[in-house]
């Protein structure tokens, strides 16, 4: 019982670490592209509660591939001893083969994962087919190329397990990163926040085209002169009101 709570407690530091890495590592990037260095204003429970929104449709996407994953697993230690004479190609022949219902589960989800994106006003197509391309290379690609590593190199199913997590590690790094430039590009590009009103003692801050809010944390309000292409931080203490436009 000691050995799976500490495996449990193990598990739990390892996802709140990769979840703290991947929150700094899109916050990062994000206010990069705004000429911010964001860590000086936040602090890393304001990382983790900043990340919460990408978590979130990152677990979404997560659900929506486990069907396929759980069946590779589940089938892999099966297929193993039977196929890793066989070439490449009909190894991957079998893959598939041994998991087309949850493929086409898989697929029918991602489906509609893409077509929730596209009716959604805020949130553009191509980011929700991106978000999908990830996934499936997240969750599809990388636990076959670890598979064949597998075969290749002879290691045990325990062993195994350390791969897979590395897998969602790496994913929710490549998540992370694609979420930073896609909100940063939609931000100057989509006017993500075109017509958000900040209020401040003496005025009133109306995003337009080229002067517009980028972000807030708990001290700090952002916002980004696309014309001079410089940045301003102003305290949070000074703004009164939010408006913001959905």
């Amino acid at each position: 019982m000691s050995s799976q709570i500490e495996i449990a407690l193990d598990l739990v530091s390892v996802v709140s670490l990769m979840i703290i890495s991947a929150g700094m590592i899109k916050d990062y990037l994000y206010y990069k592209m705004f000429g911010i260095r964001i860590f000086s204003f936040l602090s890393i429970d304001e990382i983790i509660i900043s990340f919460a929104d990408n978590l979130l449709y990152y677990l979404l996407i997560l659900i929506s591939s486990a069907f396929f994953l759980i069946s590779f697993i589940a089938n892999s230690e099966v297929l193993l001893p039977s196929i890793s004479h066989l070439s490449l190609i009909s190894r991957l022949v079998e893959y598939f083969g041994e998991n087309i219902p949850a493929l086409f589960i898989t697929i029918a989800l991602n489906a509609a994962i893409l077509l929730f994106g596209y009716l959604r006003k805020k949130i553009q197509w191509f980011e929700t087919l991106l978000n999908i391309i990830l996934s499936w290379i997240a969750f599809w690609l990388l636990p076959i190329i670890l598979f064949e590593f597998q075969i290749s190199t002879d290691i045990s199913n325990s062993g195994m397990s350390n791969h897979y997590i590395i897998t969602m590690a790496i994913s929710l790094a490549l998540y992370s990163i694609m979420s930073a430039f896609n909100e940063a590009y939609k931000v100057k590009h989509y006017k993500h926040y075109h017509g958000t009103e900040v209020e401040l003692e003496d005025e009133i801050i109306t995003s337009d085209d080229t002067y517009y809010y980028v972000g807030h944390s708990k001290n700090y309000i952002f916002f980004f002169d696309s014309e001079l292409k410089a940045s301003e931080v102003w305290p949070i203490a000074t703004v009164k009101r939010f408006k913001f436009i959905k």
